[in-house]
């Protein structure tokens, strides 16, 4: 890899960190994505000039397919079987889907992405525990404490301390 183009991925790199860490408002997450689709993209073009044969990952499609759906509507869809018929396919062909990519079933991949747009309520604004509650789409702010604490091990407002120190 050629200096300049560390130096092209360092700053993509970078951008996407600040809009992440400094920005974070609502046109972030498409901002973010398109950063690292950009940056997924030289990085391959760095791979074939070195001669370096990539063959296509199979569900690599699928599976950003499904990254978006969660993404968009993890507030209101908690089911695997609802992104399953979104994409018209069936809830096993959906577990295959993440299980060849991340590694984990899709459940735990959208637990992963709620869990992760919670934490940057809970840290990037002033909103109540109530509101984030009712936000991340829990209507009892009891279920969405229980559902804080099974995944990160300590409560939202253990969390939101935590992060401001």
């Amino acid at each position: 890899m050629s200096e300049a183009e560390r130096a092209d991925i360092r700053h993509l790199v970078y951008y996407i960190k600040n809009e992440y860490f400094e920005v974070n408002d609502e046109y972030s997450q498409g901002i973010i994505r398109s950063e690292l689709h950009i940056l997924l993209a030289k990085l391959y073009r760095i791979k074939s000039h070195q001669h370096t044969i990539l063959s296509p990952r199979k569900y690599l499609e699928e599976f950003m397919l499904f990254q978006r759906l969660v993404e968009q509507h993890h507030t209101k869809h908690t089911r695997v079987k609802d992104y399953a018929d979104m994409m018209a396919i069936s809830t096993k062909t959906l577990n295959t889907v993440t299980q060849s990519i991340v590694h984990k079933t899709a459940k735990e991949f959208m637990d992963e992405i709620r869990t992760k747009q919670i934490k940057r309520l809970l840290i990037n604004t002033a909103h109540s525990i109530k509101e984030i509650a009712y936000a991340s789409g829990f209507e009892e702010t009891t279920n969405f404490y229980k559902y804080f604490k099974r995944q990160v091990n300590i409560t939202p407002d253990q969390f939101r301390l935590s992060s401001r120190h």
